[in-house]
């Protein structure tokens, strides 16, 4: 992958999940019940298939970078729990070399 298809790909992922977050009207009633009940759900499906689906135990620095995304996670901030994802794979990666 080149370094201008990644930006490419990051862009477009920021552009179309954090840019509606941040511009469109926080949503009320019924309408919030449901979307603060679906991430939970989820995030966990999709961690789920991320660590366990190639069928092999994960590097030690994924499991620290998703232990870390957890921790995140526990205060509800998106830019917190990458943060602490990133900080947890950087750790791991660094103690273990």
């Amino acid at each position: 992958m080149t370094t201008a298809l990644l930006l490419a790909v990051t862009l477009v992922t920021v552009a179309s999940r954090v840019l509606p977050m941040t511009l469109l009207p926080t949503p009320h009633g019924r309408a919030a019940d449901v979307l603060d009940a679906l991430p939970a759900p989820l995030f966990a499906a999709l961690a789920a298939v991320a660590l366990l689906g190639g069928g092999d135990l994960p590097e030690p620095p994924v499991l620290a970078a998703a232990a870390g995304a957890l921790l995140g996670a526990l205060r509800r901030s998106l830019l917190l729990t990458l943060v602490c994802g990133l900080a947890g794979f950087a750790l791991a990666d660094l103690l273990l070399a």
